[in-house]
């Protein structure tokens, strides 16, 4: 490989997503490439909401619901961030 074009490769930044995945049904992956790292917000929401969180949580007397009401409030939280990635 040329010199050049190692040395390029070596100093950029690169991603290879891995398209196959099997185990999921169908198929697919979806990516989105942002410009900022959403773990922080993602973390002041949760911090912001820990309490409302936890008294929705405390009144589900079903523990089966109590988990998917737990599940259904991270991910929730998880995706409203992602709402400027626009589908093609």
């Amino acid at each position: 490989m040329n010199d050049r074009i190692q040395a390029w490769k070596d100093s950029t930044w690169q991603i290879h997503p891995t398209l196959r995945m099997p185990t999921f049904d169908p198929e697919a992956v979806q990516v989105a490439v942002l410009d900022s790292d959403p773990i922080e917000d993602y973390r002041k929401s949760l911090k912001q909401n820990r309490e409302r969180f936890r008294r929705e949580i405390g009144e589900e007397k079903d523990s089966t619901q109590r988990e998917l009401l737990k599940r259904a409030q991270i991910t929730g939280t998880w995706d409203r961030l992602f709402n400027g990635v626009t589908g093609v």
